[in-house]
C-alpha cells in the first residue's frame, strides 16, 4: 500500500488515487496547503496499482528533444490574451476541429484556487488560457479523459510535467488520438498561499466579488508582465489592481521558491520523463539568439519529444514556427532540465505563515532584499546616473 513517508517524493499528481480500484485512497490537504494521499487501511487490497502509477516510484527515462521551435499565434489578439505566444490555443482550435476536447485549468467561480476541466470547444477552453500560479486540483481529470479516449475522439492534455506523468501512468498504454503537453515549469505553489494572499487583496481593495486575475498581463509588454485582478466593489462597478511581477509579492514568494511544493525541489518529472508529447512556454531570451522574431508581445518556445508531436504540429494553420537550436531555449528555461534549489529560509517562511495572521507582513519579510543586495542595487543605480556602468561592467570583465 501506499505511504508518504518523505514529502519530497509526492507531487500531488492524484494517479494513485485515481487508479485504486476500492477508492481506499483520498487526497488530504497539509498544514502547507497541499494534497497527499492518504489510504484506509481497513479498505485496502494490497493490490499495489498505487505503487505502479507513481511518477515517483516508476520514473520514465530521460530522452532527448527532437526538434524546437519559436512560435506565436497568427492573431495578435490571442497572442496578447496569452502568457507567451498563444500556441496552447492553436493546438486546441486543431483538436476542436477534429472533433476533440481539451483538458486544462481554469480558475473556480471565486479565484480562490485553480483546478483540472475538460473544454468541447474554444469558447470553453478559454478559461484555461493564461497561467495559474498555484497547484490546482485534479479532481476526476484521469479518468475523464480516458473515457473520452476510449470513445475514440483525440484528447489533448495539458499541464504540468508531474500531472503529464501521471495521466500517463494511470492510463498505462498509449493511445494515438492523445497528445500531452507538458508547460516548462518553475514549481507548484501553494494553494493556501494563494488564497491567504488573493482573500487580502480583496480586502484591501474593497473588492465585493472578484472578476478576473491575470498573473501575465502583458499591456506594458512580455518582459514587464503585471498581476492584474479586476473585481467589484461598492463605490464602483469595476476596479482593478495592477503591480509588476518583481514588485508583487505573491509573485516574489514564488520565484524565490519560498512557497513551492516540496517535491519541486527534486521533481522526477524533469527532463522529459513525464512522456510528454510537447513541451511548452515562455521562449525567454528570444533577442539575445533571434532578434528579429521578439515582438516583447510573447513568443513561445515548442519542443517536439517525438515524430507524432512533429507532424501534429506542422499541421497547424494558425502559427508561425521558426526552428531553433534547442540549446538557445534552455539557457532562459533551464527549468526543464534542471528543478530549482530548495531555499535555506523555507522552513521559517512557512512557521511564520502558521504564526501570522498577516500573509502581506509575512511576504514583504520573507521576501524583502538582504543588505549586501541593497548595497549592490544602489551601487548599480549610481553607476547608472554617473554613466559609468558599462564601463565597470567592462573592467569587472577584465
Amino acid at each position: 500500500m501506499l505511504e508518504i513517508r518523505d514529502k519530497k517524493m509526492c507531487s500531488g499528481c492524484s494517479a494513485c488515487a485515481s487508479v485504486c480500484p476500492e477508492k481506499c485512497i483520498s487526497l488530504t490537504s497539509d498544514a502547507e496547503g497541499f494534497l497527499y494521499p492518504q489510504t484506509d487501511h481497513s479498505r485496502c487490497i494490497k493490490c499495489r496499482q498505487c505503487l505502479s502509477v507513481c511518477p515517483f516510484t516508476n520514473p520514465y527515462k530521460e530522452t532527448n528533444p527532437l526538434r524546437s521551435f519559436a512560435a506565436k499565434h497568427l492573431n495578435s489578439e490571442i497572442q496578447k490574451k496569452s502568457s507567451s505566444g498563444g500556441v496552447f490555443s492553436a493546438l486546441a482550435e486543431r483538436i476542436f476541429a477534429a472533433g476533440g476536447v481539451v483538458a486544462g485549468v481554469r480558475w473556480s467561480k471565486d479565484f480562490m484556487s485553480a483546478m483540472f476541466d475538460i473544454a468541447e470547444n474554444m469558447e470553453d477552453a478559454s478559461s484555461f488560457v493564461g497561467s495559474k500560479y498555484l497547484q490546482a486540483g485534479m479532481e476526476d481529470i484521469y479518468q475523464r479523459c480516458r473515457s473520452y479516449l476510449a470513445d475514440g475522439r483525440k484528447v489533448l492534455f495539458t499541464g504540468t510535467p508531474c500531472q503529464v506523468a501521471g495521466l500517463k501512468h494511470f492510463l498505462n498504454r498509449e493511445y494515438k488520438n492523445l497528445l500531452t503537453a507538458e508547460l516548462i515549469c518553475h514549481g507548484a505553489p501553494s494553494p493556501l498561499i494563494w488564497k491567504k494572499y488573493i482573500e487580502k487583496l480583496r480586502s484591501d481593495c474593497k473588492f465585493t466579488e472578484l472578476i478576473s486575475v491575470n498573473f501575465r498581463d502583458k499591456t506594458e509588454g512580455q518582459r514587464s508582465y503585471h498581476l492584474c485582478v479586476k473585481g467589484n466593489s461598492n463605490k464602483k462597478d469595476f476596479q482593478s489592481f495592477s503591480q509588476r511581477f518583481y514588485d508583487n509579492l505573491y509573485m516574489k514568494a514564488f520565484l524565490q521558491d519560498l512557497s513551492l511544493r516540496p517535491s519541486c525541489y527534486d521533481c522526477a518529472a524533469k527532463k522529459r520523463r513525464s512522456g510528454a508529447d510537447l513541451t511548452i512556454g515562455d521562449f525567454w531570451g528570444i533577442s539575445k539568439y533571434y532578434p528579429e522574431l521578439d515582438d516583447d508581445k510573447g513568443i513561445s518556445l515548442v519542443i517536439a519529444n517525438n515524430i507524432e508531436a512533429l507532424n501534429f504540429l506542422q499541421t497547424l494553420e494558425t502559427v508561425s514556427l521558426h526552428q531553433v537550436c534547442y540549446e538557445h531555449g534552455l539557457v532562459g528555461n533551464c527549468m526543464i532540465e534542471e528543478s530549482v534549489a530548495e531555499p535555506p529560509n523555507r522552513g521559517s517562511f512557512w512557521r511564520m505563515v502558521r504564526q501570522n495572521q498577516n500573509i502581506s507582513t509575512v511576504l514583504w519579510f520573507m521576501t524583502r532584499p538582504s543588505l549586501k543586495q541593497c548595497f549592490h542595487d544602489t551601487v548599480v543605480k549610481f553607476l547608472s546616473v554617473c554613466g559609468l556602468l558599462n564601463l565597470a561592467r567592462r573592467l569587472r570583465r577584465g
